[in-house]
């Protein structure tokens, strides 16, 4: 009993290193005791919500196994413990997915909702559901979410799960921003974490830390607007000792500091979130960490060292299939090839951004470097084709990043075409300083240097826009992507 409230008392001031400890030997001499299955099963419960982010994943899901056993071995289950079954169920699926057992996850979720489904609205019902949602805005198909989180909401207003609901809230939230309705989905995700600052919900409130700044840059927002949120969440990961939060958001803030022209933010924070991997063997982390690091290492001009990262990564873990990866995963083996072999590199990214499993909410990134490419390349056809599914991709996004992007996506296709390279280069030069502006500084010297790439074409002086661009890729330590 003492061990138990010194868990809860740590989990409440956020202290999961404390909190596990406690409860890991709550759980230890309840066994040693011969408690009852219903009561032990509880407690476990209790003990892995708490280490949540600082222990593996592998004895995690050992401790899940072991506590739904205890209740299968009861002679019958009533309505608590039952909602307890798919409690426990539904973090199971989560950790089964983690350590790579999709099929696996998702019949632990049907099995679980096959169980509640005929008695009423539940919440236990309602988590499952949410669960089974979230399993498809992951790893797809990503049609099939939506759905699934909209009857899952319903089911918890129904009973009054209000966690539940505000946890299916923002999944709902990143499945329709992956789908391509960015402006809407930010807004849900954005609501999801007012409702868990309200209510104190500390699982929530990390998973919006992970998604809401990606949601936002997804959806065109500038720096200003997204790196707040990121680091006060990896602060407060770092503070709790949450490990699996941690190397999320390192990660992410990784990709965004290449973006705002920071190398060496960018390389700490792989780094970051590598270490926090490693500290719970979270190997899906731990790949997209590496492919991380490997941005890193192309953006300085070291193509070898991000092959032989990027490597590494599909080694550990096929990060690739998931479908919020596919453009940026797709746009960074181009980017390898392209110095050797620019037409192979082209068509590298371009069978990429045709996969099935690939979400169109992350597919504006890739299209705009497939449309650079194909200006280059003096591929017509692909130039017109990468254009409209670049403008198809940010149609309903509402962030000022996107609006530059589609003025830079025109300037090129303007360029492309007869007569219009002049012009173009103009446009381009605007919107090179447009995102100087925001802070997207790298953005802003490839912009640079596609104003001087078309200049010089047509016989024009791109001098002055060569020196601009070679400015801010000095200050940010990086070498340009495509010249």
């Amino acid at each position: 009993a003492y061990a138990r409230r010194a868990g809860r008392r740590a989990g409440e001031i956020g202290s999961k290193e404390t909190a596990a400890r406690w409860f890991r030997v709550a759980v230890e001499q309840a066994a040693a005791l011969g408690m009852g299955a219903r009561e032990r099963a509880a407690l476990t419960e209790e003990h892995v919500l708490a280490a949540q982010g600082f222990q593996s994943w592998a004895v995690t899901q050992a401790e899940l196994e072991g506590a739904l056993t205890l209740l299968d071995g009861l002679p019958s289950l009533g309505a608590d413990d039952l909602q307890l079954v798919a409690r426990l169920r539904a973090f199971l699926a989560v950790v089964q997915y983690a350590e790579g057992d999709l099929p696996g996850a998702r019949r632990v979720l049907t099995d679980g909702i096959a169980l509640l489904e005929g008695a009423g609205p539940t919440p236990g019902l309602a988590r499952l559901r949410a669960r089974l949602g979230w399993s498809y805005w992951r790893a797809g198909p990503l049609a099939e979410a939506p759905p699934l989180l909209r009857q899952a909401i319903a089911e918890a207003q129904a009973c009054g799960a209000h966690e539940d609901e505000r946890m299916a809230t923002h999944d709902l939230g990143i499945a329709l921003g992956m789908l391509g309705r960015a402006q809407e989905g930010s807004d849900l995700v954005a609501e999801s974490m007012r409702l868990a600052r309200e209510a104190g919900d500390r699982a929530l409130l990390s998973r919006c830390y992970i998604n809401l700044p990606s949601m936002w840059g997804g959806n065109g927002e500038p720096r200003a607007t997204i790196e707040p949120v990121a680091m006060e969440g990896i602060a407060w990961a770092r503070r709790t000792m949450d490990h699996g939060t941690r190397s999320w958001i390192a990660t992410n803030l990784a990709d965004y500091n290449l973006e705002w022209g920071d190398l060496a933010a960018a390389e700490a924070f792989a780094d970051e979130g590598l270490e926090a991997a490693l500290a719970i063997d979270y190997q899906s982390q731990i790949a997209s960490s590496r492919w991380r690091q490997g941005s890193c290492r192309l953006a300085a001009g070291d193509r070898v060292g991000a092959a032989d990262l990027l490597d590494q990564a599909t080694r550990i873990a096929e990060p690739s299939r998931e479908p919020q990866n596919v453009s940026e995963l797709g746009s960074l083996r181009a980017l390898v090839v392209w110095p050797d072999d620019a037409t192979g590199a082209c068509a590298l990214l371009d069978s990429a951004l045709r996969l099935p499993e690939l979400a169109e909410g992350a597919l504006a990134d890739g299209t705009l470097m497939l449309l650079r490419m194909a200006v280059r390349l003096g591929d017509g056809p692909l130039v017109a084709d990468a254009h409209g599914r670049f403008v198809r991709s940010v149609a309903d996004c509402g962030g000022v990043v996107r609006r530059i992007q589609r003025d830079w996506a025109d300037a090129l296709v303007a360029a492309a075409g007869s007569g219009g390279p002049a012009a173009a280069a103009v446009a381009l030069r605007g919107v090179a300083v447009a995102l100087d502006r925001i802070g997207t500084l790298r953005g802003a010297a490839e912009a640079w240097l596609d104003a001087a790439f078309v200049a010089e074409r047509t016989g024009g002086d791109g001098t002055a826009d060569r020196a601009e661009a070679d400015r801010l890729l000095t200050a940010a330590g990086m070498v340009p992507m495509l010249d």
